[in-house]
């Protein structure tokens, strides 16, 4: 009995009648198919199923010189961006669009001895990764070496570095909106509840501000204590906690409106409201910020969102795109994506 001959790229060329590079491209997915006709593709995807085609993961490499594989620095000590309300979808976003163009994503935590981000630059110079995703925030030190590296590497928010790609965030959009939204509602007293010492949370509180300004709307800040919990504990554990924080503030009772620091609070703030005696819309609208629960109470939030999902998607997608240009042909880029207001059932007309 003969043994059965392995299928190869060239059977599968031969059998879609096409080029065994056109071949490679229309199964890897590489470029995003850029060139290659929907046809085209379609045909080649059907023969390789027909003949039981698989890739040779080495033999690619070997060929192409590439692992087709991205790296995403995830985190380390116990925390993960997978299965964390805020970080999670962004890893989702990154792994849908990484896949879509054919490429694997490995997520990379540290050790006791590594850092993640420095498992990531080892595993790039090895070449056993394409390119890296490296999330600042998440990390309060960064490797100085990160600053030496030449090759495809993506920031994700955190500080600007100098010849270095990233992708921001741009809130000012959304509380505009809000706040415009919160003006056609009729609200003229509204209040900023959250943290205002730390980064992006004073920076939502100044944009607040100055919304409310040019609205002519009276805006009232209100501090928080800082929080010894995250987004990745339980939700009902998360609001239950940040209601303690609420009832150890005192809270304005002659706003309409209140925009929260994100939607944890928010959702937080919808019970202390039902504590009060008050209702939410009709006598205190509430805006959340992240638009991380979407599903997580019957009114649904007013929100600005934080688009997550589409975070992660932007860092693999210039990421990619750094892979595919020649390694003297690469220019810095900076992706800024803007936040956009959702509306929910959480604001409605300014009680008189």
């Amino acid at each position: 009995m003969t043994r059965k001959s392995r299928v190869t790229l060239k059977d599968v060329a031969a059998a879609a009648d096409v080029s065994i590079v056109t071949a490679s491209i229309a199964i890897s997915g590489r470029m995003g198919n850029a060139h290659l006709s929907v046809e085209c593709i379609q045909r080649v995807r059907a023969a390789a199923q027909k003949l039981g085609y698989q890739q040779n993961y080495l033999a690619s490499a070997l060929r192409s010189g590439r692992s087709s594989t991205i790296g995403l620095s995830v985190g380390n000590q116990g925390f993960s961006m997978a299965g964390h309300r805020f970080w999670g979808p962004i890893a989702g976003g990154a792994e849908t669009t990484v896949r879509q163009r054919g490429y694997d994503l490995l997520m990379i935590h540290g050790s006791e001895t590594v850092l993640p981000v420095e498992r990531g630059l080892r595993f790039l110079n090895s070449q056993r990764i394409d390119g890296l995703i490296v999330p600042q925030d998440i990390y309060g030190n960064i490797p100085p070496e990160i600053d030496d590296c030449t090759l495809p590497l993506v920031l994700l928010m955190g500080r600007p570095r100098p010849n270095m790609s990233q992708v921001t965030f741009d809130a000012t959009p959304g509380v505009r909106d809000a706040v415009a939204h919160l003006a056609a509602l009729g609200h003229q007293r509204a209040a900023y509840i959250g943290r205002l010492t730390y980064g992006y949370f004073r920076q939502r509180a100044d944009e607040f501000q100055a919304a409310c300004r040019n609205q002519g709307i009276d805006a009232q800040l209100v501090e928080l204590p800082v929080p010894a919990h995250g987004h990745s504990v339980k939700m009902g554990s998360l609001v239950a906690s940040l209601m303690n924080d609420l009832r150890a503030v005192e809270l304005p009772r002659d706003v309409t409106a209140m925009m929260c620091m994100n939607d944890g609070l928010a959702l937080a703030m919808l019970h202390i409201l039902q504590e009060r005696g008050l209702r939410c819309p009709q006598d205190v609208s509430v805006v959340g910020f992240d638009d991380m629960y979407p599903d997580s109470n019957p009114s649904l939030l007013t929100t600005i969102s934080h688009r997550l999902e589409d975070l992660g998607a932007a860092c693999a997608n210039l990421l990619i795109s750094l892979i595919d240009s020649p390694a003297n042909e690469r220019t810095v880029q900076t992706v800024t994506l803007e936040s956009r207001l959702v509306v929910g059932g959480t604001t409605g007309p300014a009680k008189s």
